[in-house]
């Protein structure tokens, strides 16, 4: 090896092991006042990347931060929504969506970050100091604008309420309507369905019974939301089906008060 590329090797290495000790990177925020002025740093890897957000742990529960779903903005309290820190004044995209977890039946924000890879009942009641299992459970959320007129939601209710005798017919349950499983199936890991129509959603609840399995029993909600106008998916857990209209009366709330504005 030659002397000038052996210096170029020093050299290099000399530069990844300050890379390393942090010498040559910009300052860290380091007060709650700077990590939330924290520039969008979506472009950030490594390292680096590594190091801004663990210092989200600095950020207040209830920092407001901004999302947009279509054309209406929100401020959103930092512990329902978990914003890395390297993403928390990045401009938001009309076209954007928001999600979000909170407890039922508190209606408060997870203590810590929801790890939305864990399985099994851990996923909608991770251990919180205060949570008692059977009673607390986590609610997770997806906001996206809204659907438009015609879409499957709108139609497919409708038909099958018509399709189970029309409403008269049809069993109420919790302030919903109870469809029959189809096929008429005895098997009691079939589905259960309800609907709902009102001048506020249309909904569609679906809940599965897994409780032979590792998967837990949940259900899952769509629901077109009207003033304000959203689309929901909503998970949670079978045991606490019932809660299905107050979960959905309670993201309403939600979304009323983080509302800023309708403008475009």
């Amino acid at each position: 090896m030659t002397i000038c590329a052996r210096a170029k090797r020093i050299a290099f290495s000399l530069l990844a092991l300050g890379w390393s000790l942090g010498v040559g990177v910009p300052a860290v925020a380091q007060t709650v006042q700077e990590v939330l002025r924290t520039p969008c740093s979506s472009y950030e890897t490594g390292s680096r990347l590594w190091r801004l957000n663990d210092l989200g742990r600095l950020i207040p529960y209830e920092h407001p931060v901004e999302y947009r779903v279509g054309q209406v903005k929100f401020r959103v309290p930092w512990a329902f929504v978990r914003t890395p820190l390297s993403h928390l004044n990045c401009p938001q995209s009309r076209d954007g969506w928001l999600y979000f977890f909170f407890w039922m039946p508190d209606r408060k924000p997870p203590a810590r970050e929801t790890n939305v890879n864990l399985v099994g009942h851990k996923v909608y009641q991770p251990p919180e100091p205060g949570r008692m299992r059977g009673r607390d459970h986590l609610v997770r959320v997806i906001v996206n604008p809204p659907s438009k007129p015609g879409d499957r939601l709108a139609w497919t209710v409708p038909k099958r309420i018509k399709e189970a005798g029309g409403l008269d017919a049809l069993p109420h349950e919790f302030n919903m309507l109870r469809l029959p499983v189809y096929g008429g199936s005895s098997d009691k890991s079939a589905p259960r369905d309800w609907v709902q129509l009102s001048d506020r959603q249309i909904a569609s609840l679906r809940c599965w019974n897994r409780r032979d399995t590792d998967v837990p029993s949940s259900c899952r909600a769509y629901v077109q939301m009207k003033d304000p106008d959203f689309d929901l998916i909503v998970n949670f857990l079978d045991e606490h089906h019932s809660q299905a209209p107050d979960i959905i009366d309670t993201i309403r709330s939600f979304l009323l008060g983080w509302r800023v504005n309708t403008d475009p």
